[in-house]
């Protein structure tokens, strides 16, 4: 994580997403700009933040621990959005893992001046009350998907939100190597995600090689997906 010392672009950010209607003017001296590669972990389970994080550019990957060891799949998220926020309300440590897909771009806001001056503040109350709802929404919805939709559908949806950028271009390869953690993602085993890929495969709809998947038909993969989001 490296922090950007530039004032003009936090502002700049903090008017494209409207924030300026949430925050004073006077506590923006304050806030701090991040930037983070992709694959950097925001932050993880067990840390114990001091900063609520805005995200706004860019894009992240959440997920949970189970008790045995592996992880399970929350949600992506987009900018704007925000981490952090169930860390803050309960004073507890994270929950959960949050891993940068894309380059980003987060304002942290320490937690000690939003207790002192926001924590009573209608505007910010109804802010952070909408992404709380946001963050029920879509836990509810991937528990959901993880019981009761197939391994392809959730997979097709799932190489549909990791190939897709935040600027809506599509990068047409996703790495092979890290199957086994995208398998534990979408509660499932290694070998199961083999078999639903090798699927993909025959029906063309994607293709195999040196490491990587390739999509072929997007539409067909579209149309797997069926809908189904982890957002």
């Amino acid at each position: 994580m490296k922090k950007i010392n530039d004032r003009q672009l936090l502002s700049d950010l903090l008017i494209r997403h409207n924030l300026l209607t949430v925050f004073n003017k006077e506590h923006l001296e304050h806030f701090n700009l991040y930037m983070l590669e992709k694959g950097e972990v925001v932050f993880s389970v067990g840390d114990h933040l001091e900063e609520l994080l805005l995200l706004v550019r860019g894009r992240v990957k959440i997920s949970t621990p189970l008790p045995n060891g592996k992880s399970l799949l929350l949600r992506f998220n987009n900018s704007p959005s925000m981490v952090g926020e169930l860390e803050f309300v309960t004073k507890r440590q994270a929950r959960n893992s949050v891993e940068c897909l894309s380059e980003c771009l987060l304002i942290g806001i320490k937690f000690n001046l939003l207790y002192e001056h926001y924590y009573n503040h209608p505007a910010f109350l109804q802010y952070i009350v909408q992404h709380l709802g946001n963050r029920l929404y879509s836990s509810s919805n991937a528990a959901s998907l993880n019981l009761l939709t197939k391994v392809e559908n959730r997979f097709a949806s799932y190489l549909l939100s990791m190939l897709t950028s935040t600027d809506d271009s599509f990068e047409e390869e996703i790495k092979t190597s890290n199957l086994v953690e995208t398998a534990e993602l979408l509660g499932t085993s290694y070998r199961h995600l083999n078999r639903v890929i090798n699927g993909l495969v025959e029906k063309d709809i994607v293709e195999r090689r040196k490491g990587i998947i390739q999509v072929k038909n997007m539409k067909k993969l579209e149309e797997l997906a069926d809908g189904i989001k982890y957002e």
